[in-house]
């Protein structure tokens, strides 16, 4: 965050990252860059959670992998009578195995990530995706709190009804939905979950 400005730049992996910057003190501007594509869009402070949340997103398709990989050098290990009389086969059956599998898990491995989300405020839609401790700790709390407190000042005196919020956060769903951001699934389940709170 330089120059007073509250902004954030994190790097993903190369060509890939994602850059967001509080503007007016009332909205986020989002930018994310996903070789050879860039999204940017827009979200009302006014729509998210008071707070954002954690989670760990793991690898498991590269898990998945792994498993398969270990699986199916046992069953050629098991059912393949040839590679029982040739060392050779025998030799070259586990480290093909091994080594896919082992590469499978490092992949895994280095796809899970923990991660910090920003939610919408009554449909629970993660709108705001960062990886945590990006670029660094410091940088990476300070971002996250001055984001947390210029959500709770955005309601400081203003008035709003619930049902002028739900109405509120379904019409920035649905221009997100339009723009590619939310799926049309999740937006079609926000909705019904806005509608019940009418």
């Amino acid at each position: 965050m330089a120059n007073g400005l509250i902004e954030i730049h994190q790097k993903w992996s190369p060509g890939f990252g994602v850059k967001i910057k509080l503007h007016k003190g009332r909205e986020l501007h989002v930018e994310k860059k996903a070789k050879p594509h860039r999204t940017k869009y827009i979200i009302d402070l006014l729509a998210l959670g008071d707070e954002s949340k954690q989670k760990t997103v793991l690898g498991w398709k590269w898990f998945v992998a792994g498993i398969a990989a270990v699986l199916l050098m046992i069953a050629c290990l098991n059912f393949l009578p040839i590679l029982n009389e040739s060392t050779f086969y025998l030799v070259a059956t586990y480290i093909v195995g091994l080594g896919l599998g082992a590469g499978c898990f490092f992949k895994a491995y280095k796809n899970t990530s923990r991660k910090q989300f920003f939610h919408s405020r009554n449909a629970n839609v993660p709108l705001v995706e960062l990886a945590i401790n990006n670029p660094s700790k410091k940088e990476f709390s300070a971002f996250i709190k001055k984001v947390e407190e210029h959500i709770l000042s955005s309601r400081d005196g203003l008035k709003i009804s619930m049902n002028n919020q739900l109405a509120g956060e379904m019409k920035m769903l649905r221009r997100l939905s339009e723009e590619g951001i939310v799926s049309s699934t999740v937006y079609k389940k926000a909705q019904a979950e806005l509608l019940k709170q009418y």
